[in-house]
C-alpha cells in the first residue's frame, strides 16, 4: 500500500502532539511529590519481608495511616508523598521498633535509613480484675429521678391494628475530633507508643476513634465517664412502664460489668430502647443513655456514642 504524503505527514504531526501531550502530563510534579524510602531489618541486619504502616502527621495521631510490604530480598519500602508535610513510618502493635519521621517540606527525596525489627517484652498476663462496687454508683441509684411523663404520641406504627409509640433513638451523633470532623468523618487514628499496653479508660485519646475496644479489666458504667456524676434522671420510658421495671432496668446498666465497647450495634439479638437516661455532671454537662436493660447506648462526655452489651 502506498500511503500519500499529507496523509503520513498528518500521522507524524498527530504522534508529535500526542507525544508531546503525555510528556507534559505522565511525568510526576516534583514540587508535590517526594520519594520517601528505607529499608527493614532483622537484629542481625538481614532484609526482611514485613509490614510498616504510614500516616500524615496530625495534632492528635495520623491521618490515612496505609500499609507498606518491604521487599523480601532487600528490605526496602517505598512510599510516595506530598511535599510540605510530616509521616510517621512505624512496624506496629508488639514491636519496639522505633518510629521515622520524615518532613518533606524541602520537596527532596529522603531515605530513612535502616528500621531494625524488635520486639517488645514479654508482659506477665494476670487475672481479669472485677472492679469493687463503689457506694456512689449505689446512692446514685437510689437517688435517681423519674419524670412524670405523657403517653408518647404514635407515629404511623401500629401492632394488631392499633397504634403504639416507636422506640426510642438519639439524634445523630455531634462528636467531633480535634481536626473538627464528626466520628464517622474522621481519618485520624492514635499515635500509640511502640509497645502499647492496650486500652484504658483513663487515656481514651488513644482508643476513642476506633469502632471496636476490648478491655482487659471489666468496667462499671460510671467509671466510664470521665467526671464526677452529679444525677441519674430518667427522662423517657415506654408509656405504661412500671417505675419499678425501670429501676430494675436501668440498675442492671448502671451496676453490671462491661468489657468492650463499639461504635455501632454488632449484637446479632434485637433490642428495644425503651428507657432514657440523662447523666448530669458537676460541672453542668449532660449525657445520655438509652437502656433495655440489657443493652446500652451510651454518649462519653465527648459526645461520641457507644454501644455495650452486659
Amino acid at each position: 500500500m502506498v500511503r500519500r504524503p499529507e496523509v503520513t505527514a498528518a500521522l507524524f504531526v498527530l504522534f508529535l502532539n500526542a507525544f508531546g501531550l503525555a510528556q507534559t502530563i505522565l511525568p510526576a510534579d516534583p514540587t508535590r511529590s517526594v520519594r520517601i524510602s528505607g529499608r527493614l531489618v532483622t537484629s542481625d541486619g538481614h532484609p526482611i519481608d514485613f509490614s510498616v504502616q504510614v500516616g500524615e502527621i496530625m495534632p492528635d495521631g495520623l491521618r490515612d495511616s496505609t500499609s507498606l510490604e518491604s521487599d523480601s530480598s532487600s528490605g526496602v519500602f517505598t512510599f510516595l508523598g506530598q511535599a510540605g508535610t510530616r509521616y510517621r513510618f512505624l512496624v506496629g502493635n508488639g514491636r519496639s521498633t522505633p518510629p521515622k519521621t520524615a518532613d518533606t517540606a524541602s520537596g527532596k527525596d529522603i531515605d530513612l535509613g535502616d528500621m531494625v525489627l524488635a520486639f517488645c517484652p514479654a508482659v506477665a498476663s494476670h487475672t481479669r480484675q472485677v472492679p469493687a462496687l463503689g457506694a456512689s454508683a449505689r446512692r446514685l441509684l437510689d437517688e435517681m429521678v423519674i419524670e412524670p411523663q405523657n403517653p408518647l404520641v404514635p407515629r404511623d406504627v401500629s401492632v394488631n391494628g392499633g397504634p403504639r409509640a416507636l422506640p426510642f433513638s438519639l439524634p445523630p451523633s455531634k462528636y467531633r475530633d480535634s481536626s473538627g470532623m464528626t466520628a464517622t468523618e474522621s481519618r485520624i487514628v492514635p499515635a500509640l507508643p511502640p509497645c502499647w499496653s492496650g486500652p484504658s479508660l483513663d487515656r481514651p485519646k488513644e482508643w476513642e476513634s476506633s469502632g471496636m475496644v476490648d478491655f482487659h479489666d471489666p468496667f462499671r458504667l460510671e467509671s466510664f465517664f470521665d467526671g464526677k456524676v452529679r444525677s441519674l434522671r430518667v427522662v423517657r420510658y415506654y408509656p405504661g412502664t412500671p417505675e419499678s421495671k425501670i429501676r430494675e432496668e436501668v440498675g442492671k446498666i448502671w451496676l453490671g460489668l462491661f468489657s468492650y465497647v463499639t461504635s455501632s450495634i454488632t449484637w446479632d439479638e434485637g433490642n428495644f430502647w425503651n428507657v432514657e437516661v440523662f447523666v448530669e455532671y458537676d460541672d453542668g454537662k449532660r449525657t445520655a443513655i438509652l437502656t433495655d436493660g440489657a443493652h446500652a447506648e451510651v454518649e462519653d462526655r465527648r459526645g461520641k456514642y457507644w454501644f455495650m452489651r452486659l
